[in-house]
């Protein structure tokens, strides 16, 4: 006997008499009548063509792209851990990321920060940087890594502590001229603050891409993302945002969210407006949610006592607010839109990141990372290079082993391949019914979106998943 499919996500769609359904592991995605939606719903256990009073045109879609299985609950789980399997050694395969973590030192003292943890190791420890004879080392071991240079993904990041320093001018300058010679093109995650610097290799064939934070207009940016002298930032920082885009520089702003600046999501989106930034394609804000790395993480500072999280609803309610906005949802709402738009299925994901599979971060004391949320932690180096070679420790192939096959709860779970199981550094805040939220909302974002540049009404007959499937 056919059933409904235990990975079946299904979403009301408000205000309109559909709901939109996406299956877990096929990647279907398809707009339906809400009346067929509580059919499937309400006989779930019992579904067959013979008698399904929707037509047997469409039972046979919902067969063909998942919803309705002869599978087991049993065999279901099997598959999602067959495919998540599957899916993790075609990554394990696939090209390789890597980012060079010039300096672990830097000219701002933010108090969320993760590099809190790294403090006690002193100032001088967080002074080292990249010299021309490391950069070089660091180049060899990219291509021991990874010797196809196909598959050496052509962007390096340059993070750190702050990478872009005034002072690491000639040692940054030196890594890009040599990359772009070598076929890398790069970006930076960086503070702004003295990017200047920097302005002869920025540009789409350099330096093309930044990600840089603004906490909010200028009083309450002023008041987290402070710098180490105890001046000012904002006015510069948006000088040298202003130069990037006149150098074709893609440019995202990171806004970090908490309830001290939850109100100024929109005052920082309308100056920014009008400053004319939004007519340029290369600019964007972003909203993130600051989590309680500190706690996770059995950390101690001071500093950070005083920050004032926001909760998961809390920032659901602005999610909601601003249909506008980017948002960090997981990355929902651009999967979805794509997925519609393009006519193909959700792309599925057995890891929420690259550190399990592809991702490799060099350090300037030769340590080598798979996670940018651990570095300058030295229980989590995953390896050494120099200039005659690259070793892996053992620990590098635990985190190569970690999919979400391996957690009963997650391949039980039908947002298993687009929640991927969460970021486990941040576990302890994972929360699944904050995914399942913004789900939703991300659902009816897209789907009032795409209404309101088509009046054509979407529905499953409409044909807008192209029919493109996984087998184990």
């Amino acid at each position: 006997m056919a059933r409904l499919s235990n990975y079946v996500i299904d979403t009301e769609i408000t205000d309109e008499n559909q709901n939109m359904l996406v299956h877990g592991y096929t990647g279907a995605i398809d707009i339906i009548d809400r009346e067929l939606a509580n059919y499937l719903k309400n006989n779930k256990d019992t579904l067959e063509r013979g008698t399904f009073p929707f037509g047997e045109e469409n039972y046979d879609l919902l067969n063909k792209r998942g919803y309705i299985t002869d599978k087991t609950p049993v065999e279901e789980v099997q598959y999602v851990k067959d495919l998540a399997n599957l899916l993790h050694k075609k990554n394990l395969n696939g090209i390789k990321c890597f980012g060079f973590i010039i300096t672990y030192n830097c000219n701002f003292r933010c108090p969320y920060c993760y590099e809190s943890r790294i403090s006690n190791f002193g100032k001088n420890w967080s002074q080292k940087t990249f010299t021309k004879e490391i950069v070089d080392e660091a180049y060899e071991a990219l291509a021991t890594i990874e010797p196809v240079k196909e598959k050496r993904y052509r962007g390096l990041l340059l993070y750190g502590g702050e990478p872009l320093l005034k002072k690491n001018q000639e040692i940054v300058k030196y890594i890009v001229n040599k990359g772009v010679g070598l076929g890398y093109r790069f970006g930076a995650i960086s503070n702004g603050f003295e990017l200047e610097n920097y302005e002869d290799i920025l540009g789409p064939d350099k330096l093309g891409a930044l990600q840089i934070t603004i906490d909010g207009p200028r009083d309450q940016h002023n008041t987290t993302r402070v710098h180490q002298d105890g001046f000012p930032t904002f006015d510069k920082i948006l000088s040298n945002v202003e130069m990037a885009l006149n150098k074709e520089c893609k440019v995202s702003i990171r806004m970090n969210t908490n309830m001290e600046n939850i109100d100024k999501i929109s005052a920082l989106h309308d100056f920014f407006e009008k400053k004319g930034f939004y007519k340029n394609p290369l600019f964007q804000l972003n909203s993130a949610l600051i989590y309680d790395y500190l706690d996770d993480l059995k950390e101690s500072d001071d500093k950070a006592k005083g920050i004032n999280y926001m909760s998961h609803k809390d920032y659901i309610d602005v999610y909601e607010k601003h249909p506008d906005f980017n948002f960090e949802d997981e990355g929902f709402y651009k999967r979805i839109s794509d997925s519609i738009t393009k006519g193909q299925r959700m792309m599925l994901q057995p890891t929420y990141c690259g550190a399990p599979s592809n991702s490799y971060l060099l350090d300037p004391y030769h340590n080598i990372y798979a996670c940018w949320e651990r570095i300058g932690d030295g229980s989590q180096v995953v390896g050494k290079y120099n200039k005659d070679r690259v070793k892996f420790f053992p620990n590098l192939e635990e985190i190569h082993s970690h999919n979400v096959s391996e957690k009963e709860t997650c391949s039980k779970c039908k947002f298993v391949f687009l929640c991927r199981g969460g970021c486990p550094v941040k576990a302890k805040t994972h929360n699944c019914k904050l995914v399942r939220e913004l789900f939703k909302t991300s659902v009816n974002k897209v789907y009032k979106k795409i209404r309101s540049i088509s009046n054509n009404a979407l529905t499953i007959n409409s044909r807008i998943f192209r029919e493109i499937y996984l087998t184990c």
